[in-house]
């Protein structure tokens, strides 16, 4: 995520609203997660599934998703919020009015970093 893009400064100001939007994204891999767990849970209840089979779902279900959440978010600080950002953006985790308040050059590096994502 360390790119150069990310080393200019942000203001405090922008940093606290770039966490905002990164605990934004945060929640919805969780969530994800816990509807995924979920889904194999009802499914259990149902008795459409054994428990053995359902304790397995769970376990690689929950593995699958902590892999992809400390991914993204594990020893992340403040010069990679802008790259993490764009990257919550790009996947739809966030939208721009999570953004409202940043200052024209950080939101302007964060869309450059989206658009030049997209384009890979």
């Amino acid at each position: 995520m360390n790119d150069t893009i990310t080393k200019n400064k942000t203001s405090t100001k922008d940093q606290q609203i770039l966490h905002d939007a990164i605990n934004v994204g945060i929640e919805k891999d969780k969530t994800a997660a816990i509807m995924a767990l979920n889904a194999i849970i009802e499914k259990w209840k149902s008795r459409d599934a054994d428990y053995i089979s359902t304790y397995t779902d769970l376990y690689s279900t929950l593995q699958r998703f902590d892999k992809v959440i400390a991914g993204r978010y594990d020893e992340v600080n403040a010069p990679q919020y802008v790259s993490l950002v764009a990257q919550l953006l790009a996947i739809g985790h966030i939208n721009e009015s999570n953004l409202e308040g940043l200052s024209e050059g950080v939101l302007d590096r964060i869309l450059l970093y989206k658009q030049l994502r997209d384009k890979q």
